[in-house]
């Protein structure tokens, strides 16, 4: 009914994030942590707030979905540091440079995005991820991008191919430790 449910992922990362080839973008493992998630690999996404140990909301995957785009767009790790204490020191004190001082081709509307989502207190951060949503179709509107399912699908078949014909596979199939037989 368009009510928010107020779902936190909580542990947001790039390893968390899957998109199909058809297009479709999967977020993972919300709530789970399991005895084979890599902390040290988790940590860089954290939010301030959780840091600092307070109740996290949903602005709080915002600001994790924020260092994840930063990544993306200039290649280069935000917050990681030599050490846990380092960084989650970097996630609390340092404010990042926007991604154009890096690739110069980033538009800087997409920086003033970014940065927003990397807002160090919630309240400076958008306030839900439908809000980031608006801002990103203007901006793909405004640069003559084509953003939906469809193109993402076509991007994803372009780059690792079509979907893999099930039937040529093994017979069994291995996925995420359960066995499955193939019919």
């Amino acid at each position: 009914d368009g009510t928010s449910l107020d779902i936190v992922h909580g542990n947001l990362s790039p390893a968390r994030i899957l998109v199909t080839r058809e297009g479709t973008i999967k977020l993972l493992d919300f709530g789970l942590r399991s005895a084979s998630s890599d902390e040290a690999a988790e940590l860089p996404y954290r939010s301030p707030e959780q840091v600092r140990e307070e109740p996290a909301d949903p602005r709080s995957d915002l600001f994790s979905l924020g260092t994840i785009l930063w990544e993306l767009l200039t290649r280069e790790s935000l917050f990681k540091r030599a050490s846990s204490v380092d960084t989650l020191a970097a996630i609390e004190t340092d404010y990042p440079a926007p991604p154009s001082t890096v690739r110069l081709d980033v538009p800087p509307e997409l920086d003033a995005i970014v940065l927003k989502l990397l807002g160090k207190a919630p309240r400076a951060r958008y306030q839900s991820a439908d809000d980031v949503l608006v801002d990103i179709e203007a901006l793909a509107t405004k640069l003559g991008f084509q953003i939906s399912t469809a193109d993402l699908a076509r991007m994803m078949r372009l780059w690792f191919g079509a979907k893999p014909d099930v039937s040529k596979l093994e017979s069994d199939i291995v996925v995420a430790g359960v066995h499955l037989e193939a019919e």
